[in-house]
């Protein structure tokens, strides 16, 4: 339940990466398995309380412990926040690969050309899309940066170096059609 911003310094082995917010335990019951014992990963200063209460409201009951110093832990899975601008430059820079994470009634709003699709659940039940090449960079992106965190902290546990753009997103991203402005 760690910020993205610890989290991209890397999470412990085999864990969910989920930014603690009000659709925390929303996050959580998707993507773990229903009662499947949980030990919950927080910075000293983060209410875990209020993360527990909300599990508690999906009936996810079986709260096992609580980290809440990961100093001496071996991290690892760590990667690059980078805001719309940084982003920008590394695609045009780069090798980079694009996954949008975001749902399909946002892929059919905008896409990002070339860009790999899977929303960031299915990367969970489905797997890493096959058209991912482990050895070139992913720069993961959903519309905010909450989704591509989940995502990427999946990607580099299979060995993938990530890039996650936040703030923003695929929307951010997207080139302006020729002739057209973009705000």
């Amino acid at each position: 339940m760690r910020p993205r911003e610890d989290q991209a310094k890397g999470v412990l082995k085999d864990t969910v990466a989920v930014e603690f917010a009000d659709d925390f335990g929303s996050w959580v019951g998707w993507l773990v398995p229903y009662n499947e014992p949980i030990v919950i990963v927080a910075n000293p200063d983060q209410d875990v309380d209020a993360a527990i209460t909300q599990l508690a409201q999906i009936q996810f009951d079986n709260v096992v412990g609580v980290v809440n110093d990961v100093s001496g832990a071996t991290l690892h899975s760590d990667f690059e926040l980078l805001d719309t601008e940084a982003a920008r430059a590394v695609l045009a820079d780069g090798d980079l690969q694009v996954l949008d994470v975001r749902m399909p009634n946002e892929r059919a709003e905008v896409r990002y050309p070339g860009a790999v699709e899977r929303f960031v659940a299915d990367i969970y039940t489905q797997g890493i899309p096959a058209e991912l090449d482990r050895d070139r960079p992913v720069l993961v992106a959903c519309a905010s940066g909450k989704r591509a965190v989940i995502a990427a902290s999946r990607l580099t546990a299979h060995g993938y170096d990530v890039r996650v753009v936040n703030p923003g997103g695929i929307p951010d991203l997207v080139p302006a059609p020729s002739g057209a402005a973009k705000e």
